[in-house]
């Protein structure tokens, strides 16, 4: 093992290896968003990942897209003018509703964390040796 700029490795790992162990030691970033809100005294949440329901960006990538469809491009720099045309077009009554939309989804999520049961181990709910299958909690399916 050979120590370099506090992190170990092997001679032979390959960079894939190396890059792992590099982000394991960066520190997660700091956003002036981040900064500016912290210091005004308010907090910051962040949608979970994987859930474009909850971003409002991608229902206006949505709709440049579908604008673009309309009058394709013949190439990367015709292309890129259409992009920032359609950009100028979004108006702020289409972010309202966007927001609106993601609002609906936020509530229904909400409301379904409301009606689900919390659990807590603390409280001792599973005895002993008694088996967490054997439960006589009903499961609840949610769909959206």
């Amino acid at each position: 093992m050979v120590l370099f700029v506090g992190i170990l490795y092997e001679p032979r790992d390959v960079i894939a290896q190396l890059l792992e162990r590099l982000n394991l030691h960066r520190p997660a970033p700091i956003y002036e968003a981040q900064k500016i809100a912290t210091k005004h005294g308010h907090l910051l949440y962040s949608p979970p990942p994987y859930h474009p329901e909850l971003q409002p960006i991608e229902l206006v990538w949505g709709l440049i897209k579908n604008r673009i469809a309309l009058n394709r491009s013949s190439n990367a720099t015709d292309l890129n003018k259409k992009v920032a045309e359609e950009l100028g077009k979004v108006t702020p009554e289409n972010w309202c509703k966007y927001y609106r939309h993601v609002q609906k989804f936020e509530d229904k999520y909400l409301k379904a964390l409301d009606d689900c049961p919390l659990i807590s181990d603390a409280e001792g709910s599973e005895e002993e040796g008694e088996d967490a299958d054997s439960s006589d909690e009903e499961v609840i399916h949610y769909s959206f």
